[in-house]
């Protein structure tokens, strides 16, 4: 006899999309609809919002902070959509949509509310399903790049969806839908979690034991590395990693071939890693990468001689008005390129991860050989800096390290024997561009760190404040030239560059009169940024770019 269990629906959240797609997959097959947590700001969509309801939306707020009363309805609402068992559970376990196109740390709410009925022995077992959703072209790419750099998005409403339907004239090519195998919680958890320890609470206590929550995020970790194993790409965020990378020290582009061989052997490390990089029917890559380019015609061009070149479009200042926006428009006008470059890029960089910190942190030992064990304290320490950059598994990071290695020796980037790892002599190309990779989220910590030690008197009265103060810290690294990368001015690498350093003891919360502070420690603040400096010397020219006389007149005073 067949059993059934709650079901929940995972899927991965890069655009509004993702939404409609489960219901509509689901609808084409037969499948139960599923019930679908969703923000309450849809509930501003007039009439869309009855019609997201009736097909199976329930509202919740984004954050729950201390309400118990509606921490209680929330729970005993999601648990008895699982109990009665009509139809599966659907919600993003990342929280929110990725401006940034990587993986976003999870959110253990919902997922820790549902698995409770697991815990305390109310159901068998909860079935989850990972699916992972990509696409050749995000419908609200635009907007990503103008949010990262500090222009708050539209609220949501009937008109403005009615507005956007005329982008949907364009060419965004393909969706890829990849249901993954499903993962039984039962399983998964095995004989690490005590289910018995309930029977000594009573029913109405909504309490996880810390092996309990410990077990909700390595499954939460579980389920987005499946995601990214089973992402399936085309040519085009490989196109765009190198190209980003390119303009660091190139303003004018790069030749299509160069790119071509330097996508080849990143499709293999993807490939080895778990990811797919598609080309439809039997053309050759070259001619895939092509075709993938001629999607994306607003962002990208490529010349008659074979020159690919970044479209640049004429912004009007008046459409940056806002009054919480710190950046010129000069500013902005470069910066969103980058920032677009940057969306699609990091799709294929979260796979590449692992890889680009093995080679950075070999790179950054100025030797060409290391030991093991030096690797594998290098590794962790930049793990350490970049763990809210990329999602990392719980007690995994030896195991991610061999991998990585494993895989650089199958493809002839790396040898080692029981004690070093050494880098092979024709490789050291590729293992520049790998270590290259992550430079642009050091030197946007690099950036904010120096801004936090230089205004270490002052009070800044939430991260949020703090984060643009330093967006315009780098914005005036950029224009004075130590750095020369536009990607650094992304909220998100500030961000999570002030979380991170909030974890780390770098910064020191406060709650006075009401506000929350954080206050840096220029100890701990110092420490970081030794650990930063060690991994960024020598490694790219183009970290250093000189000042130009027309840059030199450029008035940086209106942004303080």
């Amino acid at each position: 006899m067949c059993e059934f269990y709650p079901m929940l629906l995972l899927p991965t959240h890069r655009s509004y999309m993702d939404f409609l797609l489960t219901s509509y997959v689901c609808y084409q097959f037969n499948l139960p609809l599923p019930v679908i947590a969703a923000g309450l700001d849809f509930l501003g969509l007039q009439f869309l919002s009855r019609l997201l309801r009736n097909s199976g939306a329930f509202f919740i707020r984004r954050s729950f902070g201390e309400d118990k009363l509606y921490w209680a309805v929330f729970t005993e609402y999601v648990q008895s959509q699982l109990l009665g068992g009509e139809a599966p559970l659907e919600f993003f376990l990342e929280g929110t949509r990725s401006r940034t196109a990587k993986s976003l740390n999870p959110k253990l709410g919902l997922l820790q509310t549902s698995l409770e009925l697991y815990f305390t022995g109310q159901v068998p077992d909860i079935t989850i399903v990972p699916i992972a959703i990509s696409y050749d072209r995000t419908l609200e790419e635009t907007l990503y790049a103008y949010e990262l750099l500090g222009i708050p998005k539209p609220k949501e409403s009937t008109s403005g969806l009615i507005k956007a339907r005329s982008l949907l004239n364009d060419n965004f090519g393909s969706v890829y839908f990849n249901i993954i195998d499903p993962i039984s919680v039962k399983e998964f958890c095995g004989n690490a979690v005590d289910r018995s320890l309930h029977s000594l609470e009573p029913r109405h206590r909504h309490v996880l034991f810390k092996t309990e929550v410990e077990m909700c995020s390595d499954l939460a970790g579980h389920v987005i590395r499946s995601h990214q194993r089973h992402m399936v790409l085309s040519p085009f965020p490989l196109v765009c990693l190198v190209l980003g990378q390119h303009l660091v020290e190139d303003y004018n582009g790069m030749m299509l071939d160069s790119i071509v061989l330097e996508i080849r052997w990143l499709s293999e490390l993807i490939e080895h890693g778990g990811g797919h990089i598609v080309t439809e029917g039997n053309v050759s890559f070259n001619d895939a990468v092509k075709s993938s380019l001629s999607q994306h015609a607003t962002l990208v061009t490529l010349q008659e001689r074979g020159r690919l070149e970044v479209v640049r479009h004429e912004l009007d200042e008046s459409d940056f008005s806002h009054p919480n926006l710190r950046l010129l428009t000069r500013t902005i006008q470069e910066a969103a390129i980058h920032m677009r470059l940057y969306h699609y890029g990091n799709q294929a960089l979260q796979l590449l991860v692992h890889f680009s910190m093995v080679a950075l942190a070999i790179r950054s030992s100025q030797r060409k050989e290391v030991s093991i064990e030096e690797l594998q304290n290098q590794y962790d320490t930049l793990r350490k800096l970049i763990q809210r950059e990329f999602v990392f598994q719980r007690r995994r990071g030896v195991m991610d390290l061999q991998e990585a290695v494993g895989v650089m020796e199958v493809m002839g980037l790396l040898s080692h024997n029981d004690c070093n790892v050494l880098v092979v002599d024709s490789s050291l190309r590729k293992m520049d561009l790998l270590s290259s990779l992550l430079l642009p989220f050091l030197a946007g910590y690099r950036q904010c760190c120096l801004h936090l030690l230089s205004s270490s008197g002052t009070q800044l009265k939430t991260l949020s404040e703090a984060s643009r103060h330093c967006q315009v810290a780098v914005e005036k690294a950029l224009v004075l030239g130590h750095i020369s990368d536009y990607r650094c001015l992304s909220l998100d690498i500030m961000n999570n560059c002030l979380a991170n350093l909030v974890t780390l003891g770098a910064l020191k919360k406060e709650k006075r009169k009401g506000q929350v502070l954080v206050l840096p420690i220029r100890d701990q603040i110092n420490s970081v940024l030794s650990e930063i400096d060690f991994y960024m010397p020598g490694i790219s020219k183009g970290w250093h770019a000189p000042v130009s006389d027309a840059d030199a007149v450029y008035n940086i005073t209106s942004n303080l």
